[in-house]
């Protein structure tokens, strides 16, 4: 009857499945991304630490991914293509939680890339919860400040738990859009899905 909720809709062309069970989602980049100096070293001693040695750390190249579709049907996407759109067509989905070694995370994604069969994500990693907060709300209130590229991180996809929404716990007239350094932030988990894994994921193009 609602042909639009099936599961199995046909997933975009251009879309890449991963082994995880992830796909990577455009839009992406055209052609390959000269990375900034920054970036380059963090994926470069990233892949050397686990004993993949790319090719120079000077220049180096990748395609940018600007979505992702988890195993639950959540769709997440980053910041690269979000920072490009007006408010009102934020979707605002670009931060998730994620485990780090035994440790519940919560970062936002900046983009998303794979190297061979395997998908990854360059995460800026929020703070740890304000412990008191946490404590006297009984683990129900997740209060932890943004820290923009001071704190970036490459994770693997297939560590991404969910989507979730990081609200602004001292709201201001900037902090619906883009987030501010220090600025504090709650955790609200996003159940069910989006309306991309709804309708069958559409594909949104490249850049």
């Amino acid at each position: 009857m609602f042909p639009f909720l099936s599961p199995t809709s046909p997933l975009p062309s251009g879309s890449i499945p991963l082994n995880s069970g992830h796909t990577l989602l455009g839009a992406k980049d055209k052609t390959p991304f000269k990375l900034p100096h920054n970036l380059s070293q963090l994926i470069y001693n990233y892949f050397a630490a686990n004993g993949v040695m790319l090719p120079g750390i000077q220049g180096l190249r990748i395609v940018r991914w600007a979505r992702l579709k988890l195993p639950n049907g959540q769709i997440a996407r980053s910041l690269w293509k979000e920072k490009e759109k007006c408010f009102d067509q934020l979707r605002k989905a670009r931060n998730v939680k994620f485990i780090c070694e035994t440790t519940e995370k919560f970062g936002e994604v900046q983009f998303f890339f794979h190297h061979q069969t395997k998908g990854f994500a360059v995460v800026s990693i929020f703070s740890d919860p304000n412990n008191e907060l946490l404590e006297s709300s009984f683990q129900a209130l997740h209060v932890c400040k943004y820290q923009g590229n001071q704190a970036l991180q490459v994770i693997q996809v297939d560590a991404i738990h969910s989507v979730v929404a990081m609200i602004p716990f001292d709201p201001s007239p900037e902090s619906d859009s883009i987030s501010q350094i220090g600025q504090r932030h709650f955790m609200v988990e996003k159940f069910g899905l989006d309306m991309d894994g709804l309708r069958g994921v559409q594909d949104e193009g490249e850049e």
